[in-house]
This record gives C-alpha cells, sequence and structure tokens, in this order.
C-alpha cells in the first residue's frame, strides 16, 4: 500500500506540473512579459501542487494535513487577488454579502460535525473562509467580464467542490473507521476529476486574462 501511495503521489505531482508548464507557456507568449494576473494564477498553481503532495504523503494517518492545507490556502489567495483583479471593486464588494451567507451555512455544517473534526476544527474554520470568499468572489465574475469570467467561475466552483469531497472523505463519521468505503472511493476519483480539472481552467485562463 505505501508503493501505491507514493505511485499516486507521484502521479499527481506529474500531473499538476503539467498543467503549470501549460500556464508557464501562455503566461512567457505575452512577449515574455507576465501580467500580475498570470504570475499570481502560476503561484496559485504551484502551491496546490505543493499541497497537493503534503496531503498524499499525510495519509492514512493525516500527518500533514495541517501543511497541505496552509499551501492550498496560500494558493487560494494568489487565486483570490487574481480574481479581484480581473472583476473589479463593485463585484469585489458585492461578494462580501454572498460570502456572509455561505459562510454562514458552512459553520453551521462545521459545528454539526465537530466531532469528526476533533483538532482540525480550527484549521478547518480558517480553511474555509479563504475557499468560501473565493467562491463568492467567483460567482460576481461573469457578470463584470462576460464571457471570459465564466472560466474562472467554473475553476472556483470546481475547486470549491473538490474541497467539500475531499472533506467528506477525510472527516465524515464513516471516515474515522479508516475503511475505505465503495461511496468514499467514488467520491475520491470525482474529487480529483474536479481539481484537476479546475486547475487546469485556472492554467487556461491565463491564455485569455494578460
Amino acid at each position: 500500500m505505501k508503493g501505491l501511495a507514493v505511485s499516486v503521489t507521484v502521479l499527481k505531482g506529474v500531473s499538476t506540473w503539467i498543467i503549470v508548464c501549460a500556464a508557464l507557456v501562455g503566461t512567457l507568449g505575452a512577449f515574455g512579459q507576465p501580467s500580475v494576473f498570470s504570475t499570481l494564477i502560476i503561484a496559485g498553481l504551484v502551491m496546490g501542487l505543493t499541497g497537493d503532495v503534503a496531503l498524499s504523503l499525510s495519509r492514512p494517518d493525516k500527518t500533514g494535513f495541517v501543511a497541505g492545507m496552509f499551501f492550498f490556502g496560500l494558493g487560494h489567495l494568489c487565486y483570490i487577488v487574481a480574481l479581484a483583479i480581473v472583476s473589479g471593486l463593485v463585484p469585489a464588494l458585492v461578494s462580501i454579502p454572498i460570502f456572509a451567507s455561505l459562510y454562514t451555512i458552512f459553520f453551521v455544517i462545521l459545528l454539526r460535525n465537530r466531532a469528526n473534526l476533533g483538532s482540525m476544527f480550527v484549521p478547518v474554520l480558517v480553511y474555509g473562509i479563504i475557499v468560501i470568499y473565493m467562491l463568492s468572489l467567483s460567482l460576481t465574475i461573469p457578470f463584470s467580464v462576460f464571457p471570459l469570467g465564466l472560466i474562472l467561475f467554473f475553476a472556483s466552483v470546481l475547486f470549491a467542490t473538490s474541497d467539500a469531497l475531499l472533506a467528506k472523505n477525510n472527516f465524515s463519521a464513516s471516515a474515522s473507521t479508516g475503511v475505505s468505503y465503495p461511496s468514499s472511493v467514488r467520491r475520491e476519483a470525482v474529487l480529483l476529476f474536479f481539481y484537476f480539472l479546475a486547475q487546469s481552467l485556472f492554467a487556461v485562463s491565463v491564455y485569455y486574462f494578460v
């Protein structure tokens, strides 16, 4: 099983690195002068690569899970700044009440599952602030930058969905038993698909926003 985990980690790392390289090609194609937006997107992709490896190596005992969340959080912060640059001031302000509503729902769900989270309650609480604000900001982008804003919208929604499925697999009541049920295996496949599709869309965005 250890060899399989290493193989999966290498495969995921290589896949994400290919996505990073695709973004680099798009950035360097802009006369060799990367924009602030593309630099932030690439930084987010690299943080995602680092976080993904940390999360993979943390299983099954979850050692390093907080480190993985830390790097993903940094990546999301890069995406948030990039989204803010594209959307402008008014959509960024509109996203605040959206965030308040979504985070309230998230907080209630988190409280109901606090026993399953254990010591991870506070890290997940903080990480949720970052992810949900990124999602909230992305919801305004299609209205301010259409139709190209849909690329960033779907990237953010897919990433947030992937994170939700990851949390379900690692912090649900069934996850505490350490047994992989068919439903959790299916969620793992879906979340990986959503994750790589989200990162690919973020990478594609550097070809259109310069």
